[in-house]
C-alpha cells in the first residue's frame, strides 16, 4: 500500500539523495491519480474534463417544482405568516428590545429559515424591518395617548434599544422624525 512505501523511505538518512525523494513523490502522485481515476470508472463517474458519454447522469437532478408544489409552498408560507401576525398582535413580543428571529421561531414552533422566508415573501420586509414596523406603530399610539412623554421614553417603551435606531425606523415608516410627528400631533390638538 502507499503507507508501506512511505514508511520505507521516511527515516531519511543524512546521505539520502534529494532526487530519490522527488522521484518517490512523483510516483506517489501518479499512483494517487491512477487510483482516483480507476475508482471513478468503477462507479460510473468521470474525472476527466470531457463530458461523460452516458445515457443518463449518475445522479438525476431533482425535478423542477410543479405548479402544485409552488402553491403548496405559498400556502405554507401564508399560514406561517398568519401565525406570525397573530403572535405579534396578541403577545406584543416586539416590545422586547432583545427579540431575535430565533426567539420568534421558537415561540412559533418553526425554524429561522422558514420564518424569515415567510416574513420576506409575504410582507415584503426583512425580519428587522417587520418588527420595527410594529414598534413604530406602537410608538405612534403612545404619542397619541400621552403627549407628555419624551421621545427617548417612547423609544424605550416601544422596544427600541437606542434613540438612533428609533429615529431611523420612524423616518423609514412615517416619513418624518418622531419629534416632527409629535409637533404636528400637538399642533393639531390645539384649540
Amino acid at each position: 500500500s502507499v503507507m508501506e512505501v512511505i514508511t520505507l523511505f521516511l527515516p531519511l538518512k543524512a546521505g539520502t539523495c534529494l532526487s530519490s525523494v522527488v522521484s518517490l513523490l512523483l510516483i506517489l502522485i501518479y499512483a494517487h491519480i491512477y487510483l482516483v481515476r480507476s475508482r471513478g470508472r468503477r462507479t460510473g463517474l468521470s474525472t476527466s474534463r470531457k463530458p461523460a458519454q452516458q445515457s443518463e447522469p449518475a445522479v438525476a437532478p431533482p425535478p423542477a417544482p410543479g405548479r402544485g408544489e409552488l402553491k403548496d409552498e405559498q400556502y405554507r408560507l401564508e399560514a406561517l405568516f398568519s401565525r406570525v401576525e397573530r403572535y405579534m398582535k396578541e403577545k406584543e413580543p416586539y416590545l422586547d428590545e432583545h427579540l431575535t428571529l430565533a426567539d420568534m421561531a421558537s415561540a412559533l414552533f418553526t425554524n429561522k429559515a422558514s420564518l424569515s422566508r415567510a416574513i420576506n415573501q409575504i410582507s415584503g420586509k426583512n425580519y428587522c424591518q417587520y418588527v420595527n414596523k410594529y414598534r413604530v406603530d406602537y410608538a405612534v399610539s403612545l404619542m397619541m395617548k400621552d403627549k407628555r412623554l419624551k421621545v427617548i421614553e417612547i423609544a424605550m417603551m416601544s422596544g427600541f434599544h437606542s434613540l438612533a435606531s428609533f429615529n431611523m425606523a420612524f423616518r423609514l415608516f412615517r416619513g418624518d422624525t418622531p419629534s416632527e410627528f409629535m409637533r404636528t400631533v400637538h399642533l393639531s390638538n390645539l384649540p
